[in-house]
């Protein structure tokens, strides 16, 4: 559970910090938006994480913090899918694309205001005392989830338009990989299911995943 539970931080605080703080470099050296664009659409993305924080704690009593953290991540992956075809060409790149792009960004603001303390809750409620040491798993695991954040600079520098977005996209396969984890041992508690078969059930759905996710970053690039 703790390794389910690192693996699910490193994965939420990684892409929050890969995307959230490198937006307006992606934005300036990437797509080569003018000032007023890269200055909005990082200011705009904090903006409604703070939105969605204060909204989040009713929405959380109505549909319950696992519920929350799979909505939060669905979201995630949908939005940096689009957002990898839509910076394909950047040199056609037309009015219309840098709206969707300006109103995902957006939606990446909302879903990720949330989903931490959504994790949070999800894990205390299923899971572990975060009151006492286990606390520490979450704090470690967010800041491992930042290391690789050195070379974004490089990244989006020298690498393809849209690589950034596929960064994030990797991050997303780690929460989902963590979510499986989880309901496997929810599964394995219940005594209704023998771990061969939840061990089965793990790989192949990390499998499944990464097959389709594969084959849009080759595709992409």
């Amino acid at each position: 559970m703790l390794l389910a539970t690192f693996i699910l931080y490193f994965g939420i605080g990684g892409s929050l910090h890969w995307y959230g703080d490198n937006i307006y470099s992606y934005a300036t050296c990437a797509l080569q938006w003018k000032k007023s664009l890269r200055i909005s659409i990082q200011s705009n993305f904090w903006m409604m994480g703070i939105v969605a924080g204060l909204i989040g704690m009713y929405i959380i009593n109505k549909i319950g913090a696992k519920a929350y953290v799979l909505i939060d991540t669905l979201i995630f992956i949908v939005c940096y899918i689009l957002l990898c075809f839509l910076v394909e060409s950047k040199s056609e790149m037309s009015s219309t694309t840098e709206i969707l792009i300006i109103s995902i960004n957006l939606i990446l603001g909302l879903a990720y205001g949330t989903i931490f303390a959504a994790g949070i809750s999800w894990v205390a409620q299923d899971f572990l005392n975060v009151t006492q040491f286990y606390l520490i798993v979450f704090v470690i695991g967010d800041f491992a989830g930042q290391l690789p954040i050195k070379y974004a600079g490089k990244v989006i520098a020298d690498g393809p338009v849209g690589m950034f977005f596929h960064v994030g996209l990797f991050y997303c396969f780690l929460i989902v990989i963590a979510i499986v984890m989880m309901n496997m041992i929810i599964i394995s508690r219940s005594g209704t299911t023998s771990a061969t078969i939840i061990i089965v059930l793990y790989l192949s759905s990390c499998f499944s995943l990464y097959i389709p996710i594969s084959f849009i970053v080759v595709g992409v690039s």
